[in-house]
């Protein structure tokens, strides 16, 4: 028998995670102010975000923007937590193909807390910061010499 838990319990976690790559849907589960940081010393995606606008468009803007959208593929691998923590940790693959035809295969980690709302207001995101930096760059310098 199923009982209610004060958090997002792992199944609800993985139904809002598995939404990511589309922000319409998984902002709603974004609590305002959000507390988002990418990890990352001298990455260029990496930062501390304090809107759902700002951590989207300097992360998934340019990243998106370097992807065949039509090859992308979002999972979650696995999550840890949730329920009655306020804490969770959700591992999450993405492969697609890049604009310059390379493929793309990323995974990383997202640890998030919860509110009581069941809105996430902190996000500190682990990624392969090397992989997504160069990435991004050989797919911008593409794009600026089809022009």
């Amino acid at each position: 028998m199923a009982t209610a838990t004060p958090y997002p319990n792992v199944h609800q976690i993985e139904e809002i995670f598995h939404d990511r790559d589309n922000p319409t849907v998984f902002n709603k589960f974004l609590a305002e102010p959000l507390d988002a940081v990418v990890v990352g010393q001298e990455f260029n995606l990496g930062g501390h975000y304090k809107t759902i606008e700002a951590f989207h468009e300097a992360i998934y803007g340019r990243i998106t923007r370097s992807l065949d959208l039509d090859t992308m593929r979002l999972s979650v691998v696995r999550v840890i937590g949730g329920g009655n923590s306020p804490w969770a940790a959700v591992e999450t693959l993405c492969t697609a193909t890049g604009k310059n035809g390379k493929p793309y295969h990323h995974e990383w980690v997202d640890l998030v807390r919860f509110n009581s709302e069941g809105k996430i207001v902190q996000i500190k995101e682990f990624c392969d910061t090397s992989h997504n930096h160069n990435h991004v760059e050989a797919n911008e310098r593409k794009g600026s010499e089809d022009k």
